[in-house]
């Protein structure tokens, strides 16, 4: 009896962080034929401290690093803080973020993080926002998904090889 060797492809995960909660994705394929394998919202308990939301929101992430093994993580970082409007939610939110890439780095995986224009750059896009308003990306229905999930999902996408022949 022959032997055949299952290749697994390389899994990829996006990740969008809001202030107490982190949007996640896990993606395979190419670029060009993203299969979306799984996503989800992480939130920490409503009546948690900031420190134990962080603890919370890490260990869960840690959870799903170890469960869907991905080699790669793409963290989506904001454009850039705005002068106006709810400054602690965004604190709290780069907040998340560094404890992310932290365990991700603790995890000994490969990391790219960024804002929209890195990742619209890694797609060989002008603009990443475009993809958002559409109710597919790139054969991935998306139509019920929120921004944050689509975000995600970018993100993931934009890290996947290119099929040979580009």
């Amino acid at each position: 009896m022959e032997t055949v060797a299952v290749v697994k492809e390389p899994r990829i995960m996006g990740i969008r962080a809001e202030a107490s909660c982190f949007h996640w994705a896990i993606v395979e394929g190419s670029q060009e034929v993203p299969v979306l394998v799984e996503s989800d919202c992480t939130s920490s308990p409503i009546d948690s401290s900031e420190p134990e939301s962080l603890a919370f929101l890490r260990e869960r992430f840690l959870l799903l690093l170890t469960q869907f093994d991905p080699v790669a993580v793409a963290v989506r970082y904001s454009e850039r803080t705005p002068g106006s409007g709810n400054k602690d939610g965004v604190k709290r939110r780069l907040r998340l973020e560094g404890v992310i890439v932290e365990a991700v780095q603790g995890m000994r995986r490969q990391i790219e993080t960024g804002p929209l224009k890195t990742i619209a750059s890694n797609l060989e896009s002008k603009s990443a926002k475009k993809y958002l308003e559409e109710k597919e990306f790139r054969g991935v229905d998306w139509s019920k998904l929120k921004t944050p999930r689509r975000e995600a999902i970018l993100a993931a996408v934009s890290l996947l090889k290119k099929t040979e022949g580009d």
